[in-house]
């Protein structure tokens, strides 16, 4: 009949699969693979597609892309592992009240920026302190971090802290 769509076969990790769209998904060609991604959405996948056999140049598909789909594509998708093992993880430099301190954990806690500004402070409870920062990530680029708070810390971000009283 003329006018009615035929159905494309593209391979999705070796085995086909018949589609009557033009167009698929990221999240679709996933689902393909792995059809319980979308109890785990959180999980996160590479895919490697090419528009036939041959030498034709592979492409990526995004998460929220879509491709063109020619009957013979093949997609290649495979699990991101979302863990950093401690040899990938990078240290940074951040400075409190001037002096420079490496820190490898993500986030940072009053407490261990007060520490770091004042060594004696876990044997002063009774202390308080005042303590702000700058050139802090994206949307939060600067602020004061309170006691029992923490903030996500990046390359040279900058602390200050003082003593504000004394009980």
């Amino acid at each position: 009949m003329a006018g009615e769509k035929k159905n494309v076969t593209i391979i999705v990790n070796g085995i086909p699969h018949e589609t009557p769209k033009d167009d698929i998904s990221y999240a679709e060609i996933v689902i393909m693979a792995f059809p319980e991604f979308e109890e785990h959405s959180e999980k996160t996948y590479s895919i490697v597609y090419r528009r036939g056999q041959g030498n034709k140049p592979e492409e990526t598909l995004l998460p929220g892309d879509t491709a063109k789909v020619k009957d013979g594509m093949i997609f290649d998708v495979v699990e991101k592992s979302n863990t950093v093992t401690p040899e990938e993880k990078k240290n940074v430099i951040i400075i409190v009240n001037g002096t420079p301190h490496e820190v490898s954990e993500d986030d940072i806690s009053y407490a261990d920026v007060v520490t770091m500004a004042f060594p004696e402070y876990s044997k002063h409870p009774e202390r308080t302190y005042s303590v702000t920062y700058r050139k802090g990530y994206g949307n939060n680029p600067e602020g004061i971090l309170s006691p029992g708070a923490s903030v996500k810390v990046k390359e040279e971000m900058v602390f200050s802290v003082s003593e504000t009283s004394q009980s």
